[in-house]
Parts: C-alpha cells; sequence; structure tokens
C-alpha cells in the first residue's frame, strides 16, 4: 500500500531544513519518498503538469542538469551533445533514476527522449526508468487547445500505467495544490 507522503520527523529536522536539504539533494529527497511507498515521476521540461502527478499520488521530480558532473556513459553514446543533456543522459544511464516509475520528457527534449530509447532498444539501458514524451504546444489557439486537451488525456493515462490511477482523495489534494 502506498502513501502519500512520509510521516513528519520533526524531532531530527524542522520543515525549512527538511526543504533546503530536499532542494540540494532531490534525489535523495525523491528515494526517501520512494522508500515511503510515494512513486516518482522524474521530468525533464517544464510543460508536464504537476497536478496530474500529484493526482496519482506521485511525486514529480524535475530534474536539473549539472554542469560539472562526469558523463563517461553518456559521452559514449552522445559525445558531442551539450552539456545539459549529457548529465541528465547519463543520470538514466548510471542508474541513477532506476527507482522512478516513469521518466517523462517534454518536446524540448525529443532528442533526449529519441537517443535513451535508441539506448534501451539496443539492450544497453538496464537502469533507464520507463521513458515517456509529454508533447505540449504552448500557444494560444483553438487548434493548440485540443491538440493540448488530447496531449493531457494521454498523459493521465501514461500515469495510470506507471503509477497506477489516483485516489479522488489524491485528486482533491492536486486541485488544492494548484489553487494556492
Amino acid at each position: 500500500m502506498r502513501t502519500r507522503t512520509a510521516a513528519p520527523n520533526s524531532a531530527k529536522t524542522n520543515l525549512p531544513e527538511r526543504l533546503a536539504r530536499a532542494y540540494d539533494a532531490q534525489l535523495d529527497a525523491a528515494r526517501e519518498q520512494h522508500a515511503h511507498g510515494v512513486p516518482i515521476v522524474a521530468v525533464v521540461g517544464s510543460t508536464v503538469p504537476a497536478e496530474h502527478c500529484h493526482a496519482h499520488a506521485g511525486m514529480p521530480v524535475y530534474l536539473r542538469p549539472d554542469p560539472l558532473a562526469p558523463t563517461p556513459r553518456a559521452d559514449r553514446y552522445i559525445g558531442s551533445e551539450s552539456w545539459r543533456m549529457k548529465s541528465i543522459v547519463e543520470l538514466a544511464l548510471c542508474g541513477e533514476l532506476a527507482f522512478v516509475q516513469v521518466l517523462m520528457l517534454t518536446r524540448g527534449s525529443e532528442w533526449m527522449y529519441y537517443n535513451l530509447k535508441e539506448i534501451v532498444r539496443r539492450g544497453e539501458g538496464a537502469g533507464v526508468p520507463r521513458l515517456y514524451l509529454h508533447d505540449y504546444v504552448p500557444t494560444n489557439t483553438e487548434e493548440a487547445e485540443l491538440y493540448n486537451r488530447g496531449r493531457n488525456t494521454a498523459l493521465r493515462e501514461e500515469l495510470n500505467r506507471a503509477v497506477g490511477a489516483g485516489s479522488p482523495a489524491d485528486l482533491q489534494r492536486a486541485v488544492q495544490l494548484s489553487s494556492r
């Protein structure tokens, strides 16, 4: 049975310290939540709505590339790409993301998505989590709205497969979080 959040441990650290630690070591914080049964959704890009993850009782973790991190595995496959791309690909290839239920990439990261899919297809991506490409058109036209509605439906379906369906309480929590 999964829980939505880990039990608070205020005896050891206060909330500002916990938040600072989670920001500084976001994957460690995600692993801690995962150990408490919270499904983790890793995200690259800004157009995957966190509310969808929360509505499935999941924790979204927006990955940040590290310009100083060595990238020996990524260099093997995509040596000429940007440090941003290599940093995220390295995280996936070295197994740092093996505990997440799905790695969602947005259209701006499609090249990274296709490279990772090919690495997995070749049988060389054992630590790479399930991959999903979320396309969202940030334009206010009727056509884009219709397209985006379809993509958001597909996103919910993917989260159902990867994380499981959320409960009505999860949906209510997501609404509360997004209405602040």
